[in-house]
C-alpha cells in the first residue's frame, strides 16, 4: 500500500474544553443556519490555515495560533468569503472565489486546482486520474477540500458535504483517503465512493501563492 500525507497534520489539531479536534467543525458556529450549512466555509478555513502554517512566507494568510477562539473568529470571517446559498456551498467555484478574494485582501494571489466528478459517469475522470490529482496536491503539502454531493454506498460520509483530505493510501485493488470531518479523523474508501456516488462532487486545493506587488 502506497501512502502519501500532508507533512504536518498536527497543525490542525485544536484543543478546547479538554477535547481534541482535528480541524475546525461547523458545530462551533453560533446560528442554526451556520451550523447546518457551514461545512464549506469551515473547510475553507481549514484549507487556508494549513497552507498558511506550513508554506514559507504565507503566514500573512493566518498569523495566529490555532486556539479555539482564533479559529472560530477565522471561520466567521470565511463565512463571508464562501457564503452558503440556499443550496449551501454546492460548487467548487464558490471556494475558489473565496480563496482568490481572501488572498487579494492579504495582497496574495492564490492559485487553485479543481477536479470535478460529474453526475454523468461517462464524463467522470478515472480513478487513476483522481489518484494522480491527489498525489500532486499532497506532494505539494496541500490539503484538499472535497465536496461530496452524494455518498453512494459509504456510510461514514454525509451527503452534500465538504471535508478536508489529508492523506491518500492506495494499491492496485483499493484507494482510501483520510479526512478531517466535524473535528474527527475518518478513513473513507474513495474507490467505492467513485463507483457508487449518484451525483459526484469536486476537489480543490491551493496550488501556489504569490505576493501581489
Amino acid at each position: 500500500m502506497v501512502k502519501l500525507t500532508i507533512k504536518d497534520p498536527e497543525v490542525l489539531k485544536i484543543v478546547f474544553n479538554m477535547n481534541t479536534y482535528y480541524g475546525a467543525t461547523q458545530s462551533w458556529y453560533q446560528t442554526n443556519w451556520q451550523r447546518k450549512a457551514g461545512c464549506g466555509p469551515t473547510t475553507l478555513s481549514n484549507l487556508i490555515i494549513y497552507y498558511a502554517k506550513t508554506h514559507i512566507n504565507n503566514n500573512i494568510l493566518f498569523d495566529k495560533d490555532t486556539s479555539y477562539a482564533n479559529v472560530l473568529s477565522f471561520m466567521n470571517e470565511m463565512w463571508n468569503y464562501a457564503h452558503p446559498t440556499i443550496l449551501g456551498v454546492n460548487k467548487p467555484e464558490i471556494i475558489k472565489e473565496g480563496l482568490i478574494n481572501y488572498g487579494k485582501s492579504k495582497k496574495t494571489r492564490l492559485f487553485t486546482n479543481i477536479l470535478k466528478i460529474k453526475k454523468n459517469k461517462l464524463l467522470r475522470p478515472s480513478l487513476e486520474e483522481i489518484i494522480n490529482y491527489l498525489k500532486k496536491a499532497l506532494i505539494n503539502n496541500s490539503a484538499v477540500a472535497f465536496l461530496n454531493l452524494s455518498a453512494g454506498k459509504l456510510t461514514n460520509l454525509d451527503d452534500w458535504h465538504w471535508v478536508l483530505i489529508i492523506s491518500l493510501s492506495y494499491n492496485k485493488d483499493d484507494v482510501d483517503v483520510e479526512i478531517m470531518d466535524q473535528g474527527e479523523l475518518k478513513i473513507i474508501n474513495l474507490k467505492e465512493w467513485l463507483l457508487s456516488t449518484r451525483l459526484g462532487g469536486s476537489f480543490i486545493y491551493i496550488e501556489r501563492a504569490e505576493l501581489i506587488k
